[in-house]
């Protein structure tokens, strides 16, 4: 809300930019949250999605003091070591969003591609932050265009993949029992039975799981 106002109405002076550097920030350490809490919760990637989890908020101090004025912005190694935090960050919520999608027929082996790309990737960005020479070879910058190109189309092929499987062999229809008469609406005793002791009707449920 805080950013909205800010964007809208704002006049963009030092403390409505900082505002505005905070709710980016904020949003950007929500969403890898978000996503590493999801795999976490499924039990997906072991210590991965706890760890991006505690590097967001770790890069969320760390953003807010550069913005509140408790850091030198010209310090360049604190940027260093902010990039540090944050690469690792996004690499785990990334992880854990290919995580999401258990393939488990014929393209079972799909989610190998983004992760080995994560992994070359996220390497390219730490040796990039950290070693100028790295950042101004060219072949290595071309490398890194091409790694991250396919990064994204690996990723976005996971879905695709995950609906031309459709549904798992093993996936059962959920239990549901009719808890109610169809003919007259009357509940059953006990529920899940065929025939309705009010309207002496019988009848046979059957449930289509899409």
């Amino acid at each position: 809300m805080i950013g909205c106002y800010v964007v809208i109405v704002g006049e963009f002076d030092e403390t409505e930019a900082r505002l505005l550097s905070t709710s980016l920030s904020t949003f950007a350490a929500s969403t890898i949250a978000l996503v590493c809490g999801a795999a976490w919760e499924r039990g997906r990637l072991g210590l991965v999605p706890p760890l991006g989890t505690l590097l967001a908020v770790v890069a969320l101090v760390v953003s807010l003091v550069l913005i509140w004025g408790g850091a030198d912005a010209d310090d360049e190694t604190y940027w260093k070591v902010l990039g540090t935090i944050c690469t690792p960050a996004v690499a785990s919520a990334h992880a854990s969003f290919v995580a999401m999608f258990e393939l488990r027929g014929r393209f079972w082996l799909a989610p190998l591609a983004p992760y080995a790309l994560n992994t070359v990737v996220t390497t390219l960005v730490l040796l990039a932050i950290w070693w100028a020479d790295v950042a101004e070879n060219e072949p290595l910058a071309r490398l890194y265009g091409t790694m991250f190109v396919l990064l994204v189309a690996t990723t976005i092929a996971l879905p695709v993949l995950r609906r031309l499987e459709g549904p798992a062999d093993d996936e059962e229809p959920p239990e549901a029992p009719t808890r109610f008469c169809p003919n007259c609406g009357e509940p059953l005793d006990p529920a899940g039975a065929s025939s309705c002791a009010a309207c002496r009707a019988t009848f046979q449920v059957e449930l289509t799981v899409p």
